[in-house]
């Protein structure tokens, strides 16, 4: 695309939490496989300051919820490095975390479009933007009561129990207004990229640009970049087995036969080839490697937007069954019987339904890798 100084640049900004960091990362090997110069900004070992223990450089480490509030607040510290940068650098676009509210005074200051990056998907932004317009959880006698979301293109219907406290009691604290405040932000901001891929949930896609007016491409999924499983089996936390045994374990079993259970803090972008099946905790980089992996998944949700993604996976896709999950718990998630998840293993693996669930789950595996394909050819259009 000619010299260096006519390459279109971008500017990658990702929130410090493996599962914000691991897909701009690759994102950005996205745009730079189009030509594009791609920066990502990162940090030196941060300092203690703003209440921080030394060595805390990402929300996956050990911390208390207190902690985890001062993490957040403390990221506004980084705008003016931000904006040191974008006036070094120059660069034709900014792409930061939707954490970054920020982000998008900074990049207007030097005339830079900002995009924001959604850690989720099309269909949890919609039921998100209907709970908090609507309010539908006011019109119900009690916690367990369901109701239904309005506005959305399927009937889907939850409980309170199964969203923030936040939300439904209409708390006003520190989290609520920085979340608000984000929200804000990217609706103000020249877009949003998000890491879906349209056949997914195309109603979804549809309804937030077309009905709700807002801008966004979707560009995943964005794992799928990495050609070489060796490329994802590297990132995130280390394993907590070795992966030769686990894969000589696999390679002992019948096709199909062997259900994977991933640990709720694990954002690695990795699902053994073999399984038949995906145990989830809903998390939208989990959700997307089960898609593309096309192996059916049981559902098992804790907080944040994993009770709209389990509704995406068992009410919308039909490709999930959930093991019964229905308080929001944040970190530690509901407690469940051990009955209900062998239920929801047998019925993923071998139930009635279970060749239907895996025919649905692999024909959108097939969609996900020829999306990435087609969305590589039009990751620039926002530039264009």
């Amino acid at each position: 695309m000619g010299n260096e100084t006519d390459q279109l640049h971008v500017l990658f900004f990702p929130f410090m939490a493996l599962g914000h960091m691991i897909p701009t990362i690759d994102m950005a090997k996205l745009f730079s496989a189009r030509g594009v110069r791609a920066t990502i900004i990162t940090t030196p070992l941060n300092a203690p300051v703003a209440g921080l223990p030394q060595g805390l450089e990402n929300l996956d480490q050990d911390a208390s919820p207190e902690i985890r509030l001062k993490f957040f607040l403390a990221m506004s510290l980084f705008q003016q490095p931000l904006e040191q940068l974008l006036q070094e650098y120059r660069p034709h676009g900014l792409v930061a975390d939707a954490f970054f509210p920020w982000a998008l005074d900074v990049a207007s200051k030097f005339g830079i479009p900002r995009l924001a990056f959604q850690g989720t998907g099309f269909f949890a932004m919609c039921a998100l933007q209907s709970l908090t317009a609507h309010k539908p959880y006011k019109g119900v006698g009690s916690d367990t009561e369901p109701f239904l979301l309005p506005d959305l293109p399927d009937e889907i219907k939850l409980t309170r129990l199964q969203i923030s406290n936040d939300l439904t009691l209409g708390l006003e604290n520190d989290f609520t207004r920085f979340f608000k405040e984000a929200r804000e932000s990217e609706e103000r901001s020249y877009g949003t990229i998000v890491n879906t891929f349209y056949e997914l949930e195309p109603a979804y896609a549809e309804h937030w640009r077309k009905v709700l007016g807002r801008k966004a491409w979707h560009i995943g999924p964005v794992s799928l970049c990495n050609r070489d499983a060796q490329d994802k089996t590297q990132r995130g936390k280390a394993a907590s087995i070795d992966e030769d045994e686990c894969l000589k374990w696999l390679n002992s079993k019948n096709p199909d036969s062997v259900i994977y259970n991933k640990d709720e803090g694990d954002e690695e972008e990795w699902l053994p080839q073999g399984s038949g099946g995906f145990v989830t905790h809903c998390g939208w980089n989990s959700t997307l490697e089960g898609v593309s992996a096309g192996v059916p998944m049981v559902t098992w949700p804790v907080f944040a937007d994993q009770f709209y993604n389990e509704k995406l996976l068992t009410d919308v896709l039909k490709i999930g069954i959930g093991v019964g999950a229905q308080r929001w718990v944040p970190f530690v998630g509901d407690f469940v019987k051990q009955d209900a998840i062998e239920k929801a293993v047998k019925a993923v693996m071998a139930g009635e339904k279970a060749e239907e669930l895996r025919s649905r789950a692999k024909s959108l595996g097939g969609m996900a890798r020829r999306a990435i394909e087609k969305e590589d050819h039009h990751i620039l259009t926002w530039m264009l």
